[in-house]
């Protein structure tokens, strides 16, 4: 399990998803780990924020937080895992702006 998390963790900045993804079907105890080291962490983090603007009347009361983060976090994962989206060490957005 150590060399498959150094492959994971050996992008120059962050997590490589898209060899994450390959070893977490490979690995249940990884997998795992993931989840509650990785995932979960997050998508707590991610819900207190959507709590605080409930409470600040930015958002209904009647969000279900976990489907509101699957629908904020989804399409994020997936440019991750296929490798869209900016170019490694290109900030987000870089590619719109018109001196790029």
């Amino acid at each position: 399990m150590q060399t498959e998390s150094s492959e994971i963790y050996s992008a120059a900045k962050g997590i490589n998803l898209g060899r994450t993804s390959f070893h977490l079907q490979k690995s249940a105890a990884l997998a795992e780990a993931f989840r509650t080291r990785w995932i979960t962490p997050r998508r707590e983090a991610a819900k207190q924020v959507i709590q605080a603007a409930i409470r600040n009347k930015e958002l209904r009361p009647a969000i279900d937080l976990d489907q509101a983060l699957d629908a904020l976090y989804g399409g994020l994962y997936y440019r991750l895992k296929i490798g869209s989206g900016p170019k490694p060490g290109q900030p987000a957005g870089a590619e719109l702006r018109r001196d790029s």
